[in-house]
């Protein structure tokens, strides 16, 4: 998505239905922001939620999906915290250039001393919100790979019951040698 924003108007240019944007429409209807500046970043705090909704989604996945290996195992279960472990490094990398760029010119920004107080508050907000974000990709990466290291675990323990009685079994039928 694009937007350009400028003292009287939003204009924002999608290929696929924006749901952010129904969202940041509703934000500015309550909130309704004094300059454009305040503007840019609700739309900046929008894109962050993005992020944030879909790493605490893909959270709930992750962990739906432990509690459905723990009561019965499937093979196809090892697909999903695949796609799961591969969205959250898609997330992360996606979001973690964006935080940076934005953190390096807001730095850079606050170091002018005639940036406005104002606005230095909302660059703080927009930033601690930015680590707050990251926090819940970078736990949706850890929870993934716990899901991933969970179905190995339990198909190994499978495994090693399937051995034990194969052992069990053949020391039975071998032949009395002497």
């Amino acid at each position: 998505m694009h937007a350009l924003v400028t003292e009287r108007h939003l204009v924002t240019l999608h290929a696929e239905p924006a749901g952010p944007v129904d969202s940041l429409l509703a934000r500015l209807r309550h909130e309704a922001p004094p300059d454009t500046a305040a503007l840019l970043f609700l739309l900046l705090q929008e894109a962050l939620e993005t992020f944030r909704r879909a790493a605490v989604a893909d959270l709930i996945l992750v962990e739906d999906l432990e509690d459905e290996m723990f009561d019965k195992r499937r093979p196809e279960q090892v697909y999903r915290p695949a796609r799961l472990r591969r969205r959250a490094a898609l997330l992360h990398r996606t979001l973690l250039p964006y935080l940076q760029v934005t953190d390096e010119t807001f730095t850079r920004r606050m170091l002018n001393r005639a940036f406005p107080e104002e606005r230095q508050r909302l660059a703080r907000e927009f930033q601690h919100a930015g680590r707050l974000v990251l926090t819940d990709v970078e736990a949706l990466q850890d929870a993934a790979r716990r899901a991933f290291a969970s179905y190995s675990s339990l198909a190994s323990g499978e495994q090693n019951g399937v051995i034990n009685r194969l052992t069990i079994v053949s020391t039975i039928f071998l032949p009395l040698t002497g």
